[in-house]
């Protein structure tokens, strides 16, 4: 298997009705959605493998992006899909992010979710990113580190009141935000 662009979202319906698949993914820009219930990513993330998109009146609204590979794994018994996304260095030939801004801050656990209301205002804010009991809007998120099972997972309330934030990514690390609204993360 090689490694290419992995487009992760989460799944409207299933977040609305709160019925499993929760999320899904596709290999690059035009691929076919595949749908799983969590997900899972290890490697090393860098400036150069890690993006994100919008497609404004598109089925994948918003979604983060990571270069690598995805192997689906299924517990039959229990009828569950989980996606084993490995990180990989795209070729010198992809843009790479030069400016991955300052580490700075104290180690914390920070709750990623996507704005799709701004985004369909095309108001250039994408994410909000919330920090204890504050929430920051930013135009792009950045992951830097080694990520594993305990710094970056899946979250979810489907109890929430407030539809945008019943799916998030969870980032345990620092955050720095810079002046042009991009949050970068260091995972610890």
């Amino acid at each position: 298997m090689h490694s290419t662009w992995i487009h992760l979202a989460g799944n409207p319906a299933g977040v609305k009705k709160g019925n499993p698949p929760f999320w899904r993914y596709r290999l690059g820009p035009r691929g076919e959605a595949h749908y799983c219930d969590s997900w899972e990513v290890t490697g090393e993330f860098d400036s150069r493998n890690n993006s994100q998109g919008t497609e404004i009146g598109a089925d994948f609204l918003l979604w983060f992006a990571m270069f690598g590979t995805v192997v689906e794994a299924s517990d039959p018994g229990a009828d569950r899909r989980e996606a084993h996304i490995q990180l990989a260095v795209p070729p010198d030939s992809l843009p790479a992010d030069t400016e991955p801004g300052i580490k700075n801050g104290t180690v914390q656990t920070v709750r990623i979710y996507g704005a799709p209301d701004l985004v369909r205002q095309q108001q250039p804010l994408c994410w909000r990113c919330q920090i204890g009991e504050q929430v920051i809007a930013v135009k792009s998120i950045c992951l830097l580190g080694n990520a594993n099972a305990t710094n970056f997972f899946p979250g979810s309330n489907f109890r929430s009141t407030k539809p945008f934030q019943r799916l998030w990514l969870t980032v345990r690390g620092s955050v720095c935000i810079d002046e042009n609204q991009k949050a970068t993360f260091f995972l610890n």
